[in-house]
């Protein structure tokens, strides 16, 4: 088991799930291929019909396609004027008991069908009632925790609106060879953007440095000393800043995914 370092706030490990992403990149002519591996983080939300989704930046779910067909060509695939990238597998595990790594438990997601959010920022969801393995784990009690979204917005417009009220973000610590452990970070909302930072709708900026690997982690704010009400997931954009993607956007990203064909 990880130690905790000095200060920092333990958080339940089950508000979090680790992902990691494998990418296929290949071409029709060739036999050479590479397999990509990436680890990174989010949350399982419910809808208001009781539909469950991942839910990621797209810095997981699609990530730049010149950057995987270099990365392959670099691992022994094809040559990435030739190649394409494909995302075949999704592995997404979490803790069952608090102060284990995020890897007690785990279901796999085989080619899914990722939705992006209509207006550009960076969330995608998966489907997730579909799986098999989700379904077992959801039946037995063995699921992450699951965050209901609000489809009205209201819940990240007053987070928002918070501009002096901070918010607490989860991640995993990873040391060395150890697990990651779970621990809970404390960021404002940075002065330097208002709404719709980096030209993405809805986001703001974090006073926030974080890893990559933890993009699509998410961030609370409390109304009340025990009430925690989720604020979204980040994810970094520089040193020392990341970028809130509210819940706003996950709920519209989901209702896209519901107006569209329908989850499949």
């Amino acid at each position: 088991m990880g130690q905790e370092a000095p200060g920092i706030t333990t958080s339940p490990p089950s508000t979090l799930v680790r992902v990691v992403t494998g990418h296929v990149v290949s071409s029709n002519s060739m036999v050479s291929r590479a397999y990509l591996k990436d680890s990174w983080r989010g949350i399982v939300a419910a809808d208001a019909g009781g539909g469950h989704w991942l839910v990621c930046t797209l810095d997981a779910l699609a990530p730049d396609e010149e950057g995987l067909l270099i990365r392959g060509e670099a691992e022994g695939g094809p040559p990435r004027a030739y190649a394409k990238a494909t995302l075949t597998k999704i592995v997404v595990s979490w803790a069952a008991n608090a102060g284990q790594a995020a890897d007690d438990e785990e279901i796999t997601l085989a080619n899914p069908r990722v939705v992006r959010h209509p207006r550009g920022a960076s969330i995608g969801v998966v489907f997730l009632d579909r799986n098999g393995e989700y379904a077992r784990q959801l039946q037995d009690g063995k699921s992450p925790a699951i965050h209901v979204i609000a489809t009205d917005g209201t819940g990240s417009d007053r987070a928002l609106s918070l501009d002096d009220t901070p918010f607490d973000v989860d991640v995993l610590l990873a040391q060395n060879d150890a697990p990651a452990w779970p621990v809970r970070r404390r960021a404002w909302l940075s002065g330097i953007s208002g709404d719709g930072f980096l030209g993405q709708p809805g986001t703001r900026a974090l006073d926030l440095a974080l890893a990559a690997a933890d993009s699509g982690s998410p961030a609370f704010v409390h109304e009340t000393p025990d009430s925690a009400m989720l604020a979204g997931v980040v994810r970094p954009v520089g040193a020392h800043v990341a970028m809130l993607l509210p819940a706003s956007l996950i709920a519209e990203t989901i209702a896209h995914a519901r107006e569209g064909d329908g989850p499949r």
